[in-house]
C-alpha cells in the first residue's frame, strides 16, 4: 500500500499525549463534583494556556482544546456568561491568536502571508461584512448592531481565526502529525460516546423521532434518529463523513495489529452510528468519500486492484455485520429512509426539502447580488443555496472558488509526493472533504466548518513544510 513504509510516530510520545489529554478531561469531570462545570473548564483552559507557554507543542494543546471545549459547550450546553461573545470557545480562540501573534513577532515574520488561501479568506471576511452592512442599511434586520457583529463573528471570523491558528501555530510536521492523530483519537472518542448513548449509558446525547421534532434522551429506541454531538442528525453525519477516511488509511499506515483492529472497529461503529443518524445526505456522502478514496489511490497508482477489492470487501462485510447485529435499526433508519427512491412523489420529507429549495430560490431573487443576510433566510437544507440566499452571487462564487482551491492544493501535493505521512493526510482529507461537499447539497453543515477549517489549516501547513523540506 502507498504508506507501508511510513514511520510510526514514537509510541511513547503517543502514550504521553493521549494520557495527558485524557487526564485533563478526567480533571474537568472530577473537579466538577466539588466545583461548578464552569470553574472546571476555566481551570482547564488556563492550564492549556500555561502548558502552551512552556512547551514546544503549544499548537497541539491549543488545537486540541478547541475540539474539547466545543464538545463540552455543544453537548452539555455550558455557557460562561449570558453576555454575547463571552464563551469558553472565544477564550480559547483568543489564547490561540495571542500565541500566534507572539510567535510571529518573536520570529519577526510577516503574519500568515505564506498561505495561498489568505487572500481568499480575507476577501470573504471583507465581503461578508459588506453584505451584512448593505442588508442592515436596506432595513433587512431588526437586530441591533452588536447582535449582528456577534453573528458575523460566529459565521465568518471564528472560522478564519481557527484556520489561522491551525496553519500558523504548528512549527513542524511532527506537530501536525501529533495533532492529526489527536483528531483521529477525538473521532474515535465521539463514536464511542455515541455508542454508549445508544445503550443509555451516556444521557446527554439526544434523539429525535423519525419524521418529527420531538426530542428524547436516554437509550436508543426504534424509530429514533441520533442527533449526536452536534444536536442535529444530518450535521453530525457530515462530521462522520469528514473524518472516517482517517481510520481507513490508518489501517494501511500502521503495522501494529492492535491499532489495525481498533481502526476496523472504529470503521464498523462509524457505519453503525451513521446509520443511527438516518441521514440520507450522510449515506450519499459516505459513498462519495469512499469512492474518492478508492479512485485516488488507484489513479495515483498508490495501490493495486487487489487492495481496492480488499477495501470494498471489508466495507461490504462491515455493512453486512451492521445489518445482522442491528437489523431492526438498519431496516428503519437506512432502508426505510431510502424508500423514497421507489415512491419519490409520496415522500413528505423530500417534498418538504424541495419546498425549502423553492422558497430559498425565491428569497435569493429578492437580493441576488449581496444576499438577504443570515437572519433572513429559510432553512434551505442546501449549503450552496444557503450561500446564494445569504451572501448573493458574489459570496457564492467566492465560497465555490475557496473549496475548489482547497481541493486543488491538496490534490497537487498528493500527486507530487505519494509517500509517507504526506499521502496519509492528503488522501484522507481529500476523501473526507469530497464526501462533506456532497452532503452540503442536502443540508447546512455550519458547526462542522469549525473542524473543516482546522483540518484545512493542518493539511496546507504540512504541505508547505514538506515543500520546504522542514521536518
Amino acid at each position: 500500500m502507498f504508506i507501508e513504509n511510513a514511520k510510526n510516530f514514537p509510541l511513547l510520545s503517543k502514550i504521553f499525549y493521549f494520557a495527558l489529554i485524557l487526564s485533563l478531561c478526567f480533571f474537568v469531570v472530577y473537579s466538577s463534583v466539588y466545583m461548578s462545570w464552569k470553574v472546571s473548564l476555566i481551570l482547564l483552559i488556563l492550564l492549556f494556556f500555561l502548558i502552551s507557554l512552556y512547551t514546544e507543542q503549544s499548537s497541539l494543546f491549543i488545537l486540541s482544546s478547541i475540539c474539547i471545549i466545543f464538545f463540552f459547550e455543544r453537548n452539555l450546553g455550558l455557557t460562561l456568561s449570558p453576555i454575547t461573545g463571552i464563551s469558553f470557545m472565544n477564550i480559547v480562540l483568543g489564547i490561540g491568536v495571542f500565541l500566534f501573534i507572539v510567535k510571529n513577532l518573536k520570529k519577526q515574520k510577516k503574519i500568515a502571508l505564506n498561505c495561498p488561501l489568505n487572500w481568499i479568506l480575507m476577501m470573504l471576511v471583507i465581503y461578508s461584512f459588506a453584505s451584512l452592512t448593505v442588508s442592515f442599511l436596506a432595513g433587512n434586520y431588526e437586530e441591533s448592531i452588536p447582535v449582528l457583529l456577534a453573528l458575523f463573528k460566529s459565521h465568518v471570523v471564528n472560522l478564519f481565526i481557527i484556520f489561522l491558528i491551525a496553519f500558523n501555530l504548528p512549527d513542524s510536521k511532527k506537530d501536525i502529525k501529533a495533532f492529526t492523530y489527536f483528531l483521529l483519537g477525538f473521532f474515535i472518542f465521539v463514536i464511542f460516546i455515541n455508542i454508549l448513548a445508544y445503550y443509555g449509558i451516556v444521557k446527554f446525547i439526544s434523539y429525535e423521532e423519525l419524521g418529527g421534532f420531538q426530542k428524547y434522551k436516554g437509550a436508543f429506541q426504534l424509530g429514533y434518529r441520533l442527533m449526536g454531538i452536534f444536536k442535529e442528525p444530518n450535521i453530525f453525519a457530515s462530521y462522520i463523513i469528514l473524518f472516517f477516511p482517517l481510520s481507513i488509511n490508518m489501517i494501511y499506515m500502521t503495522r501494529n495489529l492492535f491499532v489495525r483492529i481498533l481502526m476496523l472497529a472504529t470503521l464498523f461503529f462509524s457505519i453503525f452510528v451513521l446509520a443511527l443518524t438516518g441521514s440520507r445526505g450522510g449515506y450519499f456522502g459516505f459513498l462519495v468519500a469512499l469512492g474518492m478514496l478508492l479512485y485516488l489511490t488507484y489513479k495515483m497508482k498508490m495501490t493495486t486492484k487487489k487492495h481496492l477489492l480488499i477495501v470494498v470487501l471489508i466495507t461490504v462485510l462491515l455493512l453486512t455485520l451492521v445489518f445482522l447485529f442491528f437489523r431492526d435499526t438498519f431496516l428503519v433508519n437506512v432502508i426505510g429512509r431510502l424508500s423514497f427512491l421507489s415512491d419519490f412523489e409520496f415522500d413528505w420529507s423530500i417534498k418538504g426539502r424541495l419546498n425549502f429549495w423553492n422558497l430559498g430560490s425565491q428569497q435569493f431573487l429578492t437580493s441576488p447580488i449581496f444576499g438577504v443576510g443570515w437572519h433572513n433566510y429559510f432553512g434551505v437544507h442546501n449549503n450552496f443555496l444557503y450561500y446564494l440566499v445569504t451572501l448573493g452571487i458574489v459570496g457564492f462564487a467566492a465560497y465555490v472558488f475557496l473549496y475548489y482551491k482547497i481541493f486543488r492544493l491538496s490534490l497537487n501535493n498528493l500527486m507530487s509526493n505519494k509517500s509517507g505521512f504526506n499521502s496519509f493526510i492528503n488522501l484522507s482529507f481529500l476523501a473526507g472533504f469530497s464526501g462533506l461537499l456532497a452532503t452540503m447539497f442536502f443540508l447546512e453543515v455550519y458547526f462542522v466548518l469549525y473542524f473543516l477549517y482546522l483540518y484545512v489549516g493542518l493539511v496546507l501547513k504540512h504541505n508547505l513544510l514538506d515543500e520546504q523540506n522542514i521536518g
